[in-house]
């Protein structure tokens, strides 16, 4: 959802509108329609609506409205309250959004429309740290490794390649149960990212300076250790120092992660022999072979954990699109959050049809109660765009467009 448009703008935006007896599509579960804003007072937006709009809807139908006003398209909720006549009274809309210019829509799901997700590891149980975020593991699409499917080849050729990168390198594994010690090992099996330490005698960059969701950022460190500063515990400042006095210069540490579980890090580090800051070619570097390391113990089934499915969970469904959808999990159901990445197995259930399909997640966040998923569904050929299209908005070529407000 875009920008939320404040209450001086809303009811500047539907006066003008008024004024200028301007355009609005109206949609609803499985159908669409057209109408004109005939006024606007303090308890109704009233709107004057064609022949077929009429026929479609209902009183007390909740609707979503789309329009453009100086440029801007919005979105909001509402319902229609009663008619008379050709003329539809809507309720005045809590809220309403800027709608970005995308291919399609986002309506509320058809009282009808029912979805189920699958999260492949939520039966998987290893005796390795647990992070506060989950990956999903597959091979990078810029994957090249020759070894990529043989661990003894794999980790011959990232020896090779890091040599070349870093003065000391290596692969560290957990032991299953042991407690984990040192300062950044905690960081990075905590966040599931990556801790990258340029310079030993600088403050490790901030997030909008890394600008990189991979990484472990100088505001998360300080919200992790809180206020340490009159304790005697060991900070990733003061281990920063003890490096800096041993002539170490810059260090990466990248977890490796089996879904939500950290089983051990790469490791690259310059000192004085090649005092060169690690940076984000090492970042890439090292964040491939992690995924690919992990993608051999999934394929291998090297922590025994066997292949079994999990069983489906319903979330709430938001909103919808022939494209994707926006749906929330509660933490008490599932209480780790999902990675942008994560592929998740869908169901959807509609118009006593089923359909089966993969949702990759592009956003995330979360409230206190609930994590929420935007996500993107994967290999929708025409046909199903079309069909999925024509259950959702009644027409099987609608579009966001300006051309759908020529009515």
């Amino acid at each position: 959802m875009g920008a939320q448009i404040t209450r001086v703008e809303r009811d500047f935006i539907l006066q003008q509108l008024a004024k200028a007896h301007g355009k609005l599509l109206v949609l609803g579960p499985g159908k669409n329609g057209s109408c004109t804003v005939h006024d606007y007072t303090k308890d109704f937006i009233v709107v004057q609506v064609r022949q077929d709009t009429y026929e479609n809807f209902k009183s007390w139908e909740s609707i979503t409205c789309y329009g453009l006003h100086a440029g801007q398209r919005f979105i909001f909720s509402s319902k229609i309250r009663k008619v008379e006549g050709n003329l539809f009274y809507l309720s005045i809309p809590e809220t309403m959004y800027k709608a970005p210019k995308r291919k399609h829509i986002r309506l509320q799901p058809p009282s009808d429309c029912k979805m189920y997700v699958t999260i492949k590891n939520r039966n998987i149980k290893i005796n390795f740290p647990e992070s506060s975020e989950c990956d999903d593991i597959y091979l990078p699409d810029t994957v090249d490794w020759k070894g990529k499917h043989d661990l003894r080849t794999l980790v011959s050729e990232f020896k090779y390649k890091a040599n070349g990168l870093s003065v000391v390198n290596g692969i560290v594994m957990f032991q299953p149960g042991k407690e984990i010690s040192k300062v950044e090992e905690r960081l990075i099996t905590h966040f599931a990212r990556a801790l990258l330490i340029p310079n030993m005698k600088k403050p490790l960059p901030s997030a909008e300076e890394l600008n990189d969701d991979r990484l472990i950022s100088r505001e998360m460190v300080e919200a992790y250790e809180g206020p340490s500063v009159f304790l005697d515990i060991e900070t990733l400042a003061k281990a920063n120092l003890k490096k800096s006095d041993n002539h170490i210069v810059s260090e990466l540490y990248m977890p490796i992660q089996y879904f939500q579980y950290t089983v051990g890090y790469v490791y690259l580090m310059n000192d004085y022999r090649l005092s060169q800051e690690l940076g984000l070619h090492e970042v890439d570097f090292a964040w491939e072979f992690a995924h690919v390391l992990s993608y051999h113990f999934y394929k291998s089934d090297y922590f025994k954990t066997g292949q079994v499915e999990p069983e489906s969970i319903e979330p709430k469904l938001l909103d919808i699109t022939p494209g994707g959808c926006l749906l929330s999990l509660s933490r008490e159901i599932y209480p780790i959050i999902l990675k942008k990445g994560y592929i998740l197995k869908l169901t959807i259930l509609f118009s006593e049809k089923k359909l089966e399909l993969s949702g990759k997640i592009v956003r995330n966040y979360s409230d206190s109660a609930n994590y929420y998923y935007g996500i993107q569904f994967q290999d929708v050929d025409i046909e199903l765009e079309t069909e999925l299209s024509k259950f959702l908005y009644g027409s099987e070529t609608l579009a966001q467009t300006e051309d759908m407000l020529n009515v």
